[in-house]
């Protein structure tokens, strides 16, 4: 049981962690469009 737990750690702290730069990919590419659309103006 606790291999399972130990075998699992490691896939949820990648997936957790490409959470984490998805989200903050998606938040920069809005700061990014902001940028963009108040140079344009």
């Amino acid at each position: 049981m606790i291999c399972v737990v130990l075998n699992l750690l490691p896939t949820i702290l990648l997936m957790r962690a490409g959470e984490i730069t998805v989200c903050q990919n998606a938040r920069h590419a809005r700061n990014q469009k902001r940028i963009a659309n108040a140079a344009r103006k």
